[in-house]
């Protein structure tokens, strides 16, 4: 996400594909806000903690990595979604995608399929835990690759659990 706000802040024309099968409630937030999600820590990621009828517009998430981004959802799993999807691939310059490895592969746009679409198409692949290796169908999140790349062991506390250097960041 931050890659493709980083291109919008030097005027890059960003389309963000979403997926309603799959809504993506890290960076959209929940599409139905539970009154004890509002209630809690999770409440603050929503201006005067209202969600609004729209929240996955409202999730601070949402406006950190989604400003400069226009969007639309479409299944990829169905014809017409695909043709959709295809014809904004003809006319863009690079496709960039952080899911698990297995993710592109199953809904079959890999590289190889969407070259064919627009031989010019750069893609940038950023799966977590690269696409190939015993972890490459797993997702992951900042909080993730900090304690597997042994971050969080790195700036914790000599007498302290390193685990507590996350915990600190979500509450």
């Amino acid at each position: 996400p931050f890659a493709t706000v980083l291109l919008g802040d030097m005027g890059a024309e960003l389309i963000r594909v979403d997926s309603l099968q799959h809504p993506d409630v890290n960076t959209r937030g929940q599409p139905i806000v539970p009154p004890a999600m509002l209630a809690g820590t999770g409440g603050r990621q929503y201006p005067n903690r209202d969600p609004g009828p729209r929240p996955w517009n409202r999730n601070t998430q949402f406006n950190q990595t989604g400003r400069h981004k226009k969007s639309f959802t479409v299944d990829l799993n169905r014809p017409k979604g695909r043709e959709i999807f295809f014809r904004l691939v003809q006319q863009s310059d690079i496709f960039i995608e952080n899911n698990a490895a297995d993710v592109i592969e199953n809904l079959d746009i890999t590289y190889d399929v969407l070259s064919k679409v627009n031989p010019q198409l750069i893609m940038m692949s950023l799966p977590a835990f690269g696409r190939t290796g015993p972890y490459k169908h797993f997702k992951a999140y900042g909080v993730n690759m900090e304690a597997v790349v042994g971050h969080t062991w790195l700036r914790t506390y000599t007498d302290s659990d390193p685990t507590s250097t996350t915990a600190a960041f979500s509450a």
